[in-house]
C-alpha cells in the first residue's frame, strides 16, 4: 500500500532507509565489535590473562553500541573499517611527532577515531552536497 507522499520529488522515504539501516546494521556490529576486541586489549592495565580477557569483553561492550549508534545516522561499513586500519597505520607516526606518549593507548585512539571518521565522512559530505545544492538553486526551487 502506498501512500500519498511516496515517490513525491523531495519527500522522505522512511521505508527504504530503514532497510539500508538494517542491511548495514550486521556489518557495523561486526566491524565495532572487533575494535572494541582490539582496544580492550591494547589498554588493558596488566598483561595476564585474567586483565586482557577482561579489557577486551569492557572494549566490546563499550564500543559495539557506538557503531550501531553510527548506522543510524547512516555511517558505512567499510569506511569506518578503513578509517579504523587508517587510525592504527597512523599511530606510530603520531608518537614519533610527539603529539601522544604511549604506544598501545595511541593506536586504540587512532582505531577509534579513525574509526568514526572513516563511518561519518561519506554522510557529512553527502549533507554539505545537498545544502550547497539547495543553497546555490534558483528561487523557483526551493
Amino acid at each position: 500500500m502506498k501512500g500519498p507522499m511516496v515517490g513525491v520529488p523531495g519527500t522522505i522515504d522512511f521505508r527504504s532507509m530503514l532497510r539500508a539501516a538494517l542491511r548495514r546494521l550486521p556489518g557495523m556490529a561486526a566491524v565495532w565489535l572487533t575494535f572494541g576486541v582490539v582496544v580492550g586489549v591494547l589498554t588493558a592495565t596488566e598483561r595476564n590473562t585474567i586483565a586482557v580477557v577482561a579489557g577486551a569483553v569492557a572494549g566490546a561492550i563499550v564500543l559495539t553500541p557506538l557503531g550501531l549508534s553510527l548506522v543510524l545516522i547512516g555511517g558505512r561499513v567499510l569506511g569506518s573499517l578503513a578509517g579504523g586500519a587508517f587510525g592504527l597505520a597512523c599511530s606510530p607516526l603520531i608518537v614519533e611527532l610527539g603529539a601522544m606518549h604511549g604506544g598501545r593507548s595511541v593506536a586504540a585512539f587512532g582505531i577509534v577515531a579513525g574509526g568514526l571518521f572513516g563511518a561519518t565522512v561519506v554522510v557529512a559530505i553527502s549533507i554539505a552536497r545537498r545544502l550547497f545544492a539547495l543553497a546555490t538553486a534558483p528561487d523557483d526551487r526551493r
